[in-house]
């Protein structure tokens, strides 16, 4: 006969950690404890000993985040998994290690919501070492995660081989991938980042929302490092000042992003050695103060690779001219400082927005050996007339199919 206590301890995910120590796999349900410190507990000790922790659907509170090494895997066995976490200043929800075990590992499916907005608060974070390159977060997928209220949903820091499978961000800002990053892929990422989601004032990427940021970062005496072989197929951006601010990678591309309601530039590009394609993109500008729907503005002595933007379109959905912020005209495409070796083509400006403008349609400004090939601006859509395509200081620029309608 089971007495009480035996019965309670058996139901204890802790207890079961306990005993069952070395196992590969426990299931954790929730406590029902809102303060957050039942929940915690059970999951913190069910990592110590396990090798895969899976959540069944419920509700679960934390009154701190989570840290998690690399090589264990946490999941839900749905999205129907929601991790509520108490607001905490500056706190990372699910924090994921560097370990030297190089097991793969997965996370999610599951939710990690901030119940309140917190500034500089992160969703999940892939934190590698900020100062020794060897010491990295290797082979982290990240499975249909969502992160709600969060200054930033996602944040990746030397960390190799990593995958991102339909996840999404409802907050501030989307994701950052942040120095010595070597072949991060992300399949349908999703960031919807209207004001309403989060009411602080955000505070991570120079408070301007921004859906993904590629960059580098300065390890100290390592040096400052880049990622590596980025790629983002079909990325979706919601509401953004900035869809994408690809400052700086060595290797990398775009396969069918959609920036929409973007109230300042839609992709900018910086550096971007060894190649970067943009194939089939969408952007649409919102409000008088949006600038580009595209600009790439490469930093170096001279480009060490190419730029390809295989099919875009462009519109804008303000009712007058676009005024570019820093004084200049807009562009719904605008290439400049020695971005040498581009090719454009199969581009449409403005074809479903009537009388809504650009000023103008492609501008190259210091752009050489460039191929454009075929853009179609509709007339209605930009505000200084034929200025299809501007060239301005450029050499060796062949273009090719460049009409209004």
């Amino acid at each position: 006969m089971i007495n009480f206590r035996d019965l309670l301890a058996f139901l204890n995910p802790i207890w079961h950690a306990q005993q069952h120590a070395g196992m590969g796999l426990v299931y954790l349900f929730p406590s029902g404890d809102t303060s957050g410190a039942k929940d915690y507990a059970a999951i913190s000790a069910a990592l110590s000993v396990y090798q895969t922790v899976v959540l069944t659907d419920g509700s679960y509170y934390f009154n701190q985040g989570i840290t998690v090494p690399c090589h264990k895997s946490l999941k839900g066995v749905s999205q129907n998994v929601v991790l509520n976490f108490t607001p905490i200043t500056a706190y990372t929800a699910l924090q994921i290690t560097a370990s030297a075990n190089t097991t793969f590992s997965e996370y999610g499916p599951f939710q990690l919501v901030s119940l309140a907005s917190v500034p500089g608060s992160i969703g999940v974070a892939l934190n590698g070492s900020a100062s020794v390159l060897t010491t990295v977060v290797y082979g982290v997928t990240l499975n249909r995660i969502k992160t709600y209220q969060f200054d930033l949903g996602f944040y990746a820091r030397t960390a190799l081989h990593t995958k991102m499978l339909k996840c999404s961000a409802f907050g501030a800002s989307g994701v950052v991938i942040d120095g010595q990053c070597v072949d991060f892929v992300a399949d349908d990422f999703y960031a919807y980042l209207q004001a309403a989601v989060f009411g602080a004032t955000p505070t991570i990427n120079g408070g301007v929302k921004t859906g993904i940021v590629v960059q580098s970062y300065n390890y100290g005496a390592a040096g400052t490092q880049r990622p590596e072989d980025v790629h983002f197929n079909h990325p979706q951006v919601l509401g953004a000042a900035k869809g994408i601010n690809w400052i700086t990678c060595l290797y990398g591309s775009l396969f069918a992003p959609v920036m929409d309601y973007i109230t300042d530039i839609g992709i900018y590009v910086g550096n971007y050695d060894g190649g970067l394609q943009i194939k089939n993109l969408y952007v649409g500008l919102s409000g008088t103060s949006a600038e580009y729907g595209l600009l790439s503005e490469y930093k170096a002595a001279a480009p060490a690779g190419y730029l390809d933007i295989d099919g875009a379109a462009f519109e804008a959905y303000t009712n007058t001219a676009l005024a570019s912020a820093s004084g200049g005209a807009s562009a719904a495409i605008w290439i400049k400082n020695k971005n040498d070796t581009t090719r454009i083509r199969s581009v449409c400006v403005g074809l479903n927005s009537g009388s809504n403008k650009y000023s103008r349609g492609v501008w190259l400004d210091h752009c050489d050996d460039s191929i454009i090939d075929g853009v179609k601006v509709a007339n209605a859509a930009i505000a200084n007339a034929g200025e299809y395509l501007v060239n301005t200081n450029a050499t060796n620029v062949i273009p090719r199919g460049v009409y209004g309608v």
